[in-house]
């Protein structure tokens, strides 16, 4: 899930991330876990659990519009100037 938001501004998959990614997918994981197995969220202390969940994905969406840095590094390989070359099959003459 977090990958569909990720990509909106980096190239997967990611080489490095930090802390605020990997507790945003947790909170979201938890949710998904606990509401398969069901949950009420009138009982005291579990509605936090929804409101977590629900903060992660606006984190994700502040990442995907620009607004927030989640400090990653994504895959792209660097490709200095020196490294690019132009080959042509047909000779040319001066």
């Amino acid at each position: 899930m977090a990958d569909s938001y990720l990509r909106a501004r980096y190239d997967l998959p990611l080489a490095s991330w930090g802390r605020g990614l990997t507790r945003a997918v947790a909170l979201i994981a938890a949710y998904d876990l606990m509401s398969r197995r069901g949950y009420d969220p009138t009982r005291p202390g579990q509605e936090n659990l929804r409101m977590r969940y629900e903060d992660a994905i606006r984190w994700l969406e502040g990442v995907a519009a620009g607004k927030v840095d989640p400090g990653v590094e994504d895959a792209t390989p660097e490709v200095s100037s020196s490294a690019i070359q132009a080959v042509t099959r047909e000779r040319r003459w001066p």
